[in-house]
């Protein structure tokens, strides 16, 4: 027996599909960024310290909407305003959630909000919930001439101010006084349940004194739908586009109105870029946006939402494009002044060399180096792709020369996923020399030969493995002996 080995090196082509690429970069929030927009993140405390003063400069009413609340310095100051005799209005939907492992809920510890419920805002706080309670915002003494509030688009609960990419923005009084007005609304028309004196939240029915309305000066959605403008107005942003839509959320669908306004923006040449959490559930629509064009920016932290139009319409909202902020429930969104536009412009911008992944459909070995997938459970794993040669080796057996050409020219299926390039070894054992032949005619890379086999003629070429290496020209010439018996010598 003798075996003839191929060797070829070959770059490594193989495709990947739902992958997050490494670009190298690190996000770091520049805090105030002026004309009363925010941003917040590691080690970026401004915002925080600017609510608490708001709040400390309380004289007679605070109303805070958040989806989740927890003891943070905000609610800590709030306490204190009430001990000043400062009215607090509180509304959430914490209880909802309770028991719920869901990414939105990430960083919300329930123990420490049992705790602060029932041992610090019981009998103290007018505290009212529902499920759908999604809107977050800040607003002291709301019906005075000294009036201020904030827009957040994070929870009131310890990581969004800390960690998370979110947006912040100071609100006019025209903006305080119809979140004031929607507050009451759904305050006591919609919430379904209110703490007590006991440690347990009891059913409450509507008051059925306050209408609903449809705001001018701020964006909303509503179970009532004579409060909704906030998705249309998004809707009649995009659009408008001409040249240029950034998007900040953290959850998208594909069937959402929105995401399909955005395919079709796609389709007309616009550019689109996304900033969005890599998600399981995200993955459908990331999938299509980039196969339409987007650049897709990901960090596994943001929950900010915003919307910048050609670079002259800007949004910060509470809303995700998702079904449960579609009508369903209290979303609440500002549109930005003409500088605040710019400056939202400006953080997109920043967000497009510091976001550490870019989202890809498809990529080969060659593009992506350093990436992760999600795995079906939604698990982040990253993969880095070998810049070393890996070595692939098969084992083959033939006897003639047409099996020999088909395996030397078989498609290659590597194995070796993760490596740039691949050393392709194949081993093919063949027969030895016969004892008796008959030579017919000699090439450079062997002998033509004839044998007699119990009376029988065979038809037979002797490779000579020394000088035959397998180049293109080689195998043609080979190729017309096909169906005779391939032997082999050193």
């Amino acid at each position: 027996m003798a075996t003839f080995k191929h060797t070829k090196t070959i770059a490594n082509e193989i495709q990947h599909s739902d992958i997050f690429v490494s670009t190298g970069n690190e996000w770091q929030a520049q805090e105030y960024r002026g004309n009363g927009l925010f941003e917040t993140g590691p080690r970026t405390l401004f915002l925080r310290h600017h609510l608490v003063e708001m709040v400390d400069s309380a004289q007679n009413m605070i109303c805070l909407q958040s989806f989740l609340v927890q003891d943070t310095p905000v609610m800590e100051a709030m306490l204190r305003a009430e001990k000043r005799g400062v009215k607090i209005f509180l509304m959430d939907s914490a209880e909802a959630r309770l028991g719920d492992p869901s990414e939105e809920t990430d960083g919300f510890v329930e123990a420490d909000y049992k705790k602060l419920v029932n041992d610090r805002l019981r009998g103290i706080v007018t505290h009212r919930q529902a499920s759908f309670l999604h809107a977050k915002f800040l607003l002291v003494d709301p019906r005075g001439p000294q009036a201020r509030g904030a827009l957040f688009t994070g929870n009131f609960n310890q990581k969004p101010f800390r960690d998370n990419p979110e947006l912040g923005v100071l609100l006019n009084l025209a903006q305080i006084g119809e979140l004031y007005k929607l507050f009451v609304y759904h305050f006591w028309e919609h919430c379904t349940h209110e703490q007590g004196l006991s440690t347990n939240f009891e059913a409450v029915k509507p008051l059925g004194r306050f209408q609903p309305f449809r705001p001018q000066h701020v964006m909303a959605l509503s179970p009532e739908a004579s409060c909704c403008n906030l998705e249309d107005e998004l809707a009649v942003a995009i659009e408008s586009a001409q040249d240029h839509i950034s998007l900040s959320v953290y959850s998208i669908e594909s069937s959402h109105k929105l995401t399909r306004l955005l395919v079709r923006k796609l389709e007309a040449g616009l550019r689109v870029e996304l900033f969005t959490r890599p998600r399981q559930a995200n993955l459908e629509a990331l999938r299509e946006l980039s196969r339409k064009g987007a650049t897709v920016y990901t960090h596994p932290l943001i929950h900010a939402k915003s919307l910048v139009v050609d670079g002259q319409r800007g949004f910060v909202f509470s809303s995700n494009l998702a079904t449960h902020g579609n009508r369903h429930g209290f979303e609440v969104g500002v549109r930005l002044g003409s500088e605040q536009t710019k400056t939202l412009a400006q953080i997109h911008q920043d967000w497009t060399r510091q976001f550490p992944h870019q989202f890809q459909a498809t990529a080969s070995n060659q593009r992506a180096r350093q990436f992760a997938q999600l795995d079906p459970q939604g698990k982040w794993t990253p993969k880095d792709v070998d810049k070393l040669q890996k070595t692939e080796a098969t084992s083959h057996k033939a006897s003639k020369v047409g099996e020999f050409i088909e395996i030397l020219n078989a498609e290659w299926k590597p194995s070796k996923q993760h490596a740039a390039e691949v050393t392709w070894v194949k081993s093919i054992e063949l027969e030895g020399k016969p004892e008796k032949m008959e030579e017919v005619k000699r090439e450079d890379w062997g002998v033509v030969y004839t044998a007699n086999k119990k009376g029988k003629t065979i038809h037979g070429i002797l490779l000579n493995m020394s000088q035959f290496s397998a180049t293109k020209e080689e195998l043609e010439a080979l190729a017309q002996y096909s169906d005779h018996v391939l032997r082999a010598q050193d």
